[in-house]
């Protein structure tokens, strides 16, 4: 007569049990992990340009230097000069409010530098640096190959990383036209790159 084996080892179970366990852990990590993919900065270029226009002509109207360096897609030359300086003055976070209002997330620290570029990609300098932003003691954003959004240009290939402690970075572009040394216009873009990291 043929006796009935064991239908389940002690082995088999504990391996069952360790594997369902792991399985569990990884989904609820899962759902802490921001994904792969997703935009912590959830904005259309437009309308961050559009908001960039409205705040610079907020500025103008209770105010004697005027800022509004974009009209539509034409730079206005003196007006940039004039928020260029703006991150020079400590005025870093005034700046920064002008640009980003209340478009980012409360709970992202976020940076802004704004660059231009023309056809091939080169940094097209404002008053001599390679963008507007940052303030220049601790820089943590590359844009020409050297540190600082407010470094002195080189007209170099742009290539724009935002360094640690920022997890997060978003390009925004519009093309424009600015007006050169010689006082011809060309073809560029208008960078806005948006650094950020969650608050601690």
């Amino acid at each position: 007569m043929a006796k009935e084996g064991q239908l389940f080892s002690t082995d088999a179970i504990i391996g069952s049990v360790i594997f369902l366990v792991a399985i569990a852990v990884f989904y609820a990590n899962l759902r802490t992990i921001q994904p792969e993919g997703q935009d912590p900065f959830p904005l259309e270029s437009e309308f961050l340009f559009n908001n960039i226009i409205a705040a610079t002509a907020a500025y103008d109207r209770d105010h004697q230097d005027k800022l509004s360096f974009l009209n539509g897609s034409r730079i206005q030359e003196e007006q940039l000069t004039a928020i260029a300086r703006f991150p020079e003055q400590d005025n870093y976070t005034f700046f920064k409010s002008l640009i980003l209002g209340s478009l980012i997330s409360p709970s992202v620290i976020a940076d802004v530098c704004i660059f231009f570029t023309n056809t091939s990609g080169n940094i097209i300098p404002v008053s001599g640096r390679t963008g507007i932003g940052e303030r220049p003691a601790n820089p943590k954003i590359l844009v020409e190959g050297a540190w600082g959004c407010n470094a002195v240009s080189e007209r170099g290939k742009a290539a724009p990383e935002c360094k640690l402690p920022y997890l997060y970075a978003r390009e925004f572009r519009k093309p424009v036209i600015r007006q050169d040394a010689r006082q011809q216009f060309q073809l560029a873009e208008l960078h806005v790159l948006i650094c950020g990291k969650e608050h601690a």
